[in-house]
């Protein structure tokens, strides 16, 4: 017996994703081969895609956002939640655990009921195995260091408040390694007012 077959994308979940820069910038066949490798799934709001400290674990993934939105956040000892974006249909995401095999760094959050495309840790990695996908990859998260490096110098020209979020954007953006450790060593050391 044949397995299931993989719910087609609708018109719609096709344009969304048409609709993201990154996904657009790759050839066709590795745009191809990305929506091919997907599983389309179907949550309601309020479930969570991922928590914060989950391992990779085979129904994760690289995620496609088809329809919805989903809030990425992270909770604090002391209840209080910091929502670090909110994405809308087009964007990719939940790759960086598949790169570096830690724990999921945040919450993701279903604001409404989802279309999520879903590409298995496996496939994944099958996929960064051609070049040029792997460097649709290397570009989608050079943008997303531009972008915190650019948030990071906004909130350093403002306030002492702001720089304190900059050096925590700062902090969690970049892998651990001796010299990162010095360098937010530095960045705590500071005196905020």
């Amino acid at each position: 017996m044949s397995a299931p077959a993989k719910p087609r994308l609708s018109a719609a979940h096709r344009a969304a994703m048409e609709s993201n820069p990154w996904f657009m910038s790759m050839p066709r066949a590795q745009r191809e081969n990305l929506l091919g490798a997907a599983e389309l799934i179907h949550l309601r709001r309020g479930a969570m895609v991922f928590r914060q400290g989950d391992p990779v674990i085979a129904d994760g993934g690289f995620f496609g956002l088809a329809a919805g939105t989903i809030k990425i956040s992270s909770l604090r000892q002391d209840g209080r939640e910091a929502i670090l974006a909110v994405l809308e249909p087009g964007n990719w995401f939940g790759e960086i655990t598949l790169i570096d095999g830690s724990p999921r760094t945040h919450d993701a959050t279903a604001l409404e009921a989802l279309d999520l495309l879903v590409i298995s840790p496996r496939s994944f990695g099958l996929l960064m195995r051609d070049v040029l996908f792997a460097n649709a990859i290397a570009a989608m998260l050079a943008a997303r260091v531009r972008m915190l490096y650019g948030l990071a110098e906004d909130a350093t020209l403002r306030s002492p408040r702001a720089s304190r979020t900059a050096c925590w954007c700062w902090r969690a953006a970049m892998p651990r390694s001796r010299s990162t450790r010095a360098s937010a060593w530095r960045c705590r050391r500071k005196r905020w007012r």
